[in-house]
């Protein structure tokens, strides 16, 4: 092995310990997920930053949009299992009705294979996309049959306390979305049941992320923090 052949050889090696340095997992709500490393990507064209992504002493995951190093940075992890069909619960902690017209929560299924991805996603977003007068809940469904097509209702809503809860229900040919003032099903605040024939039929992790619409900073140039204190999954 020449000098050359060594030196690429360390260098490879380096770069296999930053990456492994990098890679961060934790179990939250009896899921093993992996945390998204620092760095761009898509969506929003945003930086993306491991340590957004914690637990605090009562095991309830914190998810954090913040201006690090004059760069503002976001928070995304997905769990190493995938599901099919069956009811998706998010219970959240934070005032979902007050984010900054820029910034946007993610719970979601997303398609890990390359030849499905565009296809098949399904989502419960919190966002105003940029304008302050949209609602700020949205359920979207997006084709597993044709790239870039999606359905999308979207829906205003006011809280007076700090907990919600989210879920959607996955079959072959439907996918019926809830959301709920508190962590019960008691007091409703939007319900919506799609149906066809382009509902994925692929197993899919479930992703949270909290990012920056179009990577823009937040309008009130304000940190963002959300709790997610339970996720489950029942088939």
């Amino acid at each position: 092995m020449n000098h050359l052949s060594k030196a690429f050889l360390m260098l490879g090696f380096g770069l296999f310990l930053a990456v492994a340095a990098e890679a961060k997992t934790l179990i939250f709500s009896g899921f093993e997920w992996t945390v998204r490393g620092s760095g761009y990507g898509a969506p929003g064209k945003n930086y993306w930053r491991s340590d957004n992504v914690w637990l605090d002493e009562l095991g309830r995951l914190h998810l954090a949009i913040r201006k690090i190093d004059g760069k503002w940075t976001c928070a995304e992890l997905s769990t190493t299992r995938k599901f099919l069909y069956g009811k998706y619960s998010f219970k959240v902690i934070g005032r979902l009705d007050q984010l900054d017209r820029n910034v946007v929560l993610g719970l979601f299924n997303y398609p890990v294979e390359p030849a499905k991805q565009g296809l098949g996603e399904i989502d419960i977003e919190f966002a105003r996309w940029g304008n302050p007068g949209t609602g700020n809940g949205n359920f979207t469904v997006w084709s597993d049959k044709v790239a870039g097509r999606s359905v999308t209702k979207s829906f205003p809503f006011d809280l007076t306390g700090t907990y919600t809860r989210h879920d959607f229900t996955r079959t072959a040919q439907s996918v019926f979305f809830q959301s709920f003032y508190g962590h019960t099903e008691k007091n409703e605040i939007f319900r919506w049941n799609y149906t066809g024939t382009d509902v994925s039929a692929t197993p899919m992790p479930i992703y949270l992320n909290f990012w920056l619409f179009r990577g823009l900073a937040p309008s009130d140039g304000r940190d963002a923090e959300i709790v997610v204190s339970e996720v489950s999954y029942l088939p």
